[in-house]
């Protein structure tokens, strides 16, 4: 808790019914621009993913609850300013996902306190990453709150880390609640990431061949829209961007590569 804003402060804790159930929409648009030994390609968006989502809260404990979840229908959507064939090339390596379920324990003040998701058999690179996208954004579908109560202005800081291509980050969510009305809430959420080493674990590197980072820097921001009777948001858009400057190492010789990448996320409840 950084600030625990001003006027009349409550709790900020979920209040599920054990048997309810919610559908969501998770819709991803990512982006790219890639450069070698100073050479640089245009930007491309590469295709839009777009997920429907079931969660029913399955037992109620003490100081948490347990929900499963489906993803009941993945999509693959060619954009215009996407490669041609790409997302015809994605569909078939992402339908295995299609049925995919899982499970996970939150804490009343939002905090993920452990999940899994199953992982259907004979998955290509694609569709694993896929999959590891997903498990790294579970945390996303619920916001942790400050133990202590709070008001109109109030602000908080989640660090957690996880990987990305390879690379250790650090995380850091900063919330400020715009408002209250009821179980209803509205708020600002900032985001920034920082590497924790310098080293890549790239697992198609070939042999013998190494990564390692010069630069890192990534932020994004958005908007959530919560409320406290439902467990994933009402509504909830983050934009976010990350440039990232490695050499390659192989047979003695070295290549810069740098990457930019951008990601819009949007949670919509149904």
């Amino acid at each position: 808790l950084i600030d625990a804003g001003k006027g009349a402060k409550e709790p900020l804790r979920f209040r599920p019914k054990k048997g309810q159930t919610e559908h969501l929409e998770l819709v991803m648009d990512m982006t790219m621009q890639m450069s070698m030994a100073g050479m640089s390609a245009p930007e491309i968006t590469s295709h839009r993913t777009k997920m429907l989502m079931k969660i029913e809260v399955t037992d109620i404990k003490p100081n948490s609850f347990r929900a499963q979840f489906s993803y009941t229908k993945i999509e693959v959507i060619a954009l215009p300013s996407s490669p041609p064939g790409m997302a015809e090339q994605l569909k078939p390596a992402l339908q295995p996902l299609t049925g995919m379920k899982g499970w996970m324990e939150v804490g009343f003040d939002g905090r993920l306190r452990k999940g899994e998701i199953s992982v259907p058999p004979g998955l290509d690179n694609t569709a694993s990453q896929t999959l590891e996208s997903l498990k790294k954004r579970l945390s996303q579908l619920t916001v942790p709150f400050p133990q202590k109560s709070v008001g109109k202005g109030a602000q908080w800081k989640v660090t957690s880390t996880l990987e990305m291509s390879g690379l250790p980050i650090e995380n850091q969510i900063h919330y400020t609640l715009l408002s209250r009305k009821g179980n209803k809430l509205q708020m600002k959420v900032k985001l920034q990431q920082r590497a924790t080493s310098k080293t890549l674990n790239l697992p198609q590197l070939p042999p013998g061949t190494t990564a390692e980072l010069n630069q890192f820097d990534s932020a994004g921001s958005g908007n959530v829209m919560h409320d406290l009777s439902r467990l994933a948001p009402s509504q909830s858009t983050m934009k976010s961007s990350s440039n990232i400057d490695t050499n390659i190492t192989a047979k003695g010789k070295s290549q810069n590569l740098k990457m930019k990448m951008g990601l819009n996320l949007t949670i919509q409840g149904l």
